[in-house]
């Protein structure tokens, strides 16, 4: 299941950046190089403002959240 997230997050970052917000929950959070956004308009903006950049992935690690935070949705936390 990682290495195809991988390959689809690669693919939104390098090509797709309109899509992004179909990875993330409308509460979703993004923290990257240590600034955050929060919800989807938030994180959407966030990767429309980022300068094109040419993204090199060294590890990937996700977790899946499993409980009454998010009971009936498919979740993971993903650290990149």
């Amino acid at each position: 299941m990682e290495e195809e997230f991988t390959k689809l997050y690669n693919e939104k970052v390098a090509k797709k950046w309109h899509q992004m917000t179909r990875l993330y929950m409308d509460n979703g959070l993004l923290v990257w190089n240590g600034n955050g956004a929060n919800g989807k308009v938030n994180i959407q903006k966030y990767f429309q403002e980022l300068p094109r950049f040419e993204h090199i992935m060294n590890t990937l690690v996700a977790q899946p959240i499993i409980g009454d935070a998010v009971p009936s949705q498919l979740t993971f936390v993903i650290k990149v």
